[in-house]
Formats: structure tokens, sequence, C-alpha cells
């Protein structure tokens, strides 16, 4: 029996570099490749939005929501 994973997906409104979906492994990854600028908030305000609870996040921006991989 496989284990599902969950992955972090970021979709912005506009493209980005080209792209409007990107994937992570966490939220460390995630600040890596992208800025709070681009992203419309700093991880910090992230994490205090509750994103780990809700596993969703939206603004003018873009959405980040985590993913269940099976």
């Amino acid at each position: 029996m496989s284990k599902s994973k969950e992955i972090i997906k970021v979709k912005f409104h506009q493209p980005y570099n080209g792209r409007t979906e990107y994937y992570f492994t966490n939220l460390a990854a995630l600040y890596k490749q992208l800025t709070s600028q681009s992203l419309g908030i700093c991880r910090q305000a992230l994490i205090n939005a509750k994103f780990y609870e809700k596993h969703f996040y939206a603004n003018a921006y873009c959405i980040i929501e985590t993913v269940t991989l099976n």
C-alpha cells in the first residue's frame, strides 16, 4: 500500500517567469524559489493566516494550497 504525500501548489493569476503553476514540498522550498513580493505574502504572514490548518490561501496574486498525491 502506498503512502499519500502532501505538496504545496502555487497558482498565479498572471504568469510569473512564464509559468502559472509551481509545486513544492514545503514552505521553505517555496520561499527559496519565489519571493514574498511575487506571492503577495511573506512566509510568517502565511503561517499566521493558519495555512497549515486550512491548507488554502488566496490573494490578488495567487492561490496557495496543499494537494495530496496518492
